[in-house]
């Protein structure tokens, strides 16, 4: 009887992450560009600021008429408001203090279109031969500087998840606090 080490069962949790998440995932375009991404997502870079004040989130008609199911926490106890928001391929949460400043937030977008820089990268040297099937960007503070994009890949069998910096640098994945 053979036994089971524990790369061999970490591997097995990977593959079993890595297939759930593609049959979750929709079909993945590479061929978008990242122009594309600000089309088919409710949160973008360009409304970013918004989601420092919870006022600018109740009030701005692009954000109220997205799609994104957005739910406002304010118990009577609590000096803080808690957002949570979802849409097709996007999750959000956010802090905000009793005045309704950002104290602290999150977002992560499912399966978007990579920065060319991303693509490049995966196409060329040791992972051209690897095939992605999924990908998220994370963002905190809705800060840009902190956008991190986790890519998973797949091989034969194998599964590997790299993770890039907003410039396309690898990187090791950021904690949420």
């Amino acid at each position: 009887m053979k036994s089971t080490t524990y790369p061999n069962i970490l591997l097995a949790f990977l593959m079993i992450v890595i297939f759930s998440g593609t049959l979750y995932a929709k079909d993945i375009d590479h061929s978008k560009t990242d122009q594309d991404e600000q089309k088919s997502l409710v949160i973008s870079e360009s409304n970013y600021n918004c989601f420092a004040d919870i006022n600018c989130l109740r009030y701005d008609p692009e954000v109220k008429n997205s799609g994104l199911n957005i739910r406002f926490d304010h118990r009577w106890y609590a000096d803080r408001y808690i957002l949570t928001g979802s849409s097709e391929n996007e999750r959000v949460f956010a802090e905000y203090d009793e005045r309704g400043n950002l104290v602290k937030g999150h977002l992560v977008q499912i399966n978007v279109p990579l920065p060319g820089k991303i693509n490049r990268y995966l196409a060329t040297g040791e992972h051209k031969e690897w095939k992605m099937i999924g990908n998220e960007k994370t963002v905190r503070n809705f800060d840009p500087k902190t956008t991190e994009y986790k890519v998973i890949l797949e091989k034969e069998g194998k599964g590997k998840v790299l993770y890039f910096d907003r410039n396309a640098n690898i990187m090791e994945p950021f904690s949420v606090s």
